[in-house]
């Protein structure tokens, strides 16, 4: 069994008696109305200092960014769609990158779209993949911090070779959900942890104060 159930993996593997320290956690997004002169040769901005990124999207730009205090909701809704959103969390955001991207203090900008979902998140920001600790034949892929769609093909191939080959070609200790097993965490604690995670997200990656 693979427990690769996103927002719902903690429930998953609490329903096997396993402990799996990830909480979901909203991240939100913006993609405007089509502008003149932005196109797919644009690259993908990242200004750490203020948590943001920008990049092109169906002739737009998509804005998004990690908030100081994201929603933690106690309560999973029984369908991602009805996550409650806030799209003033990313004008805020917005307003933090006004230098770098003064067109989204434009008051004639448009907004074609707003969305969010709920990522889990680690403590150490780093993902949960592979052999559930303490149940046989079961596997996690987890804790994706918001890097789900840019690494599944590889986890999931990954995942893929435990199950087939009982190991996988790369050496994934460092992910190992063996890595926190045996560890009782206080939830107000974990869901802390989780959020400065979040909120730390490029910072804890270093870097420069801006890349592109």
């Amino acid at each position: 069994m693979v427990d690769a159930a996103g927002a719902w993996a903690r429930v998953v593997a609490t329903g096997l008696g396993a402990s799996l320290p990830v909480v979901p956690t909203r991240h939100q997004l913006l993609i405007t109305e089509p502008i003149a002169g932005v196109g797919p040769e644009f690259p993908i901005a990242r200004v750490i200092d203020a948590n943001v990124y920008v990049r092109h999207e169906r002739g737009g730009l998509m804005l998004g960014g990690y908030e100081a205090d994201p929603l933690q909701p106690d309560t999973l809704p029984d369908d991602v769609a009805e996550l409650p959103l806030d799209i003033e969390v990313l004008w805020r955001l917005a307003k933090n990158v006004s230098e770098q991207f003064p067109i989204f203090q434009d008051p004639t900008i448009r907004v074609a779209e707003h969305r969010g979902g709920l990522p889990t998140l680690t403590m150490d920001d780093r993902y949960f993949v592979g052999p559930l600790p303490g149940v046989a034949g079961a596997f996690v892929m987890s804790g994706c911090c918001v890097g789900g769609l840019s690494v599944s093909p590889a986890l999931g191939e990954a995942i893929a070779e435990w199950v087939v080959d009982g190991a996988p070609a790369l050496d994934l200790s460092e992910v190992s959900p063996a890595r926190f097993a045996g560890r009782d965490f206080d939830e107000a604690d974990l869901r802390e942890r989780c959020r400065h995670a979040y909120a730390t997200h490029y910072r804890a990656s270093g870097g420069p104060s801006a890349s592109s």
